[in-house]
């Protein structure tokens, strides 16, 4: 996965996630969660969190 993620970079790769999953008639589900302090950034950094299992969704769409 990437790292030194900005929130906005988070929102954005998470959107794609559901959206490539929801062309394709599965509901995923995530979150971000701050993932500690980047010197390199001089920010916090954030990761994604989902309900992927091993990277397949595991919720088709009713």
């Amino acid at each position: 996965m990437m790292k030194h993620l900005t929130r906005d970079d988070a929102s954005k790769l998470l959107e794609r996630i559901q959206s490539y999953w929801a062309d394709r008639g599965y509901d995923v589900t995530g979150i971000i969660v701050a993932a500690g302090y980047s010197e390199r950034l001089r920010s916090t950094v954030y990761e994604i969190k989902t309900d992927l299992v091993n990277g397949y969704p595991s919720q088709r769409v009713a």
